[in-house]
């Protein structure tokens, strides 16, 4: 369940909050992210930005500003991460998303969406694949190349990153949000 008004929030299915803190941790140490305050979301989200030498022209590829991703931790922990079309459809269709409200506001790029929390090591590696499909959409043209040090352990699915529309590509043995 998901709640609707001033913020969107997930209010429950979350799993431990170890999973999120390592999210951000990881995610923040990526070439080119720096962890700095959201100015669409309240000061306790942890903020994912790209540096600005690196970022896209696109609008379409953050949230606000250069901000890609935010994560609220805590009781009604968060993901918001803005994905390419493509990926945010996959994501919706398979059920690991859903739009931010915003989006039919016209306020946030429509691949603007809240990702589920993950709540075992199989939902940490989806999610993990999320925000690099996001921060390879937020890079410039000419620094897709960038991509964070980490190999899948587990494989669910490959980021298309030769280009700035590759959606997510689910593997034979990907599912459905449980």
């Amino acid at each position: 369940m998901t709640l609707r008004a001033t913020l969107h929030l997930q209010c429950d299915g979350h799993g431990p909050q170890i999973y999120l803190e390592r999210l951000v941790k990881e995610v923040s140490s990526w070439p080119g992210v720096e962890s700095l305050p959201s100015l669409v979301a309240p000061l306790q989200w942890h903020a994912m930005w790209i540096e600005e030498a690196l970022a896209s022209p696109e609008p379409s590829a953050f949230i606000y500003g250069h901000e890609f991703a935010h994560v609220l931790l805590g009781s009604t922990a968060t993901i918001h991460v803005a994905l390419p079309l493509p990926s945010a459809h996959w994501a919706i269709v398979r059920g690991w998303a859903e739009p931010h409200f915003l989006n039919n506001r016209g306020l946030f790029s429509p691949g603007v969406v809240l990702i589920y929390t993950p709540r075992d090591e199989d939902e940490y590696e989806i999610c993990y694949r999320f925000f690099n499909a996001s921060f390879q959409s937020a890079l410039a043209p000419e620094t897709v190349c960038l991509s964070p040090s980490r190999e899948s352990p587990t494989g669910h699915f490959d980021v298309n990153t030769s280009g700035k529309t590759g959606p997510l590509i689910p593997n034979e043995q990907q599912s459905k949000r449980r």
